[in-house]
């Protein structure tokens, strides 16, 4: 397979990938959203998280803090299976997603390689998860314009 095929190959699979992670939802603020540049290293990312996982201790609702926590921590285990950050960077995507109604959460997690380097480090707890800034990517980046002459009219369209 050509190199543009497997690009545009992946980039499919990102955009149906974040078409379906755009539609989950939680309950109050349980799914969590972690943008983690190139170059920065594992052990920060874990030290900032076990920092947020004692924060999130303060949470009043016993089910979102224990949903918040278990999160965070779905996503340190996650961390801990890299040696480094990939040269594009990691987004993962962590949360107690509801099944069938109040109390029938799961923990859903969501380990993303963009397709180009990603230059912010988000973490962000919600009621969704963050994917504005991967869609971002799958933007296409060059605009052709398309000029058509003829005798008697003219026609101009520019395709993306």
């Amino acid at each position: 397979m050509s190199n543009a095929k497997r690009t545009s190959l992946q980039r499919f699979r990102l955009k149906r990938a974040l078409d379906t992670l755009a539609h989950k939802e939680g309950r109050g603020t349980e799914l969590v959203s972690l943008y983690v540049p190139p170059g920065r290293q594992v052990s920060d990312v874990v030290t900032t998280l076990k920092q947020e996982r004692g924060t999130a201790s303060n949470i009043k609702s016993d089910t979102t803090r224990k949903n918040v926590q278990d999160a965070i921590t779905k996503v340190m285990q996650r961390l801990k299976l890299f040696r480094g950050i990939p040269a594009n960077g990691l987004v993962i995507f962590s949360g107690a997603i509801p099944q069938n109604g109040p109390g029938s959460e799961r923990i859903e997690t969501y380990v993303i390689d963009p397709p180009e380097p990603i230059h912010i480090w988000l973490y962000r707890c919600d009621n969704r998860f963050h994917t504005e800034h991967l869609r971002d990517l799958l933007k296409e980046k060059e605009t052709y314009g398309i000029l058509v002459i003829d005798a008697t009219a003219s026609a101009l369209a520019t395709l993306e």
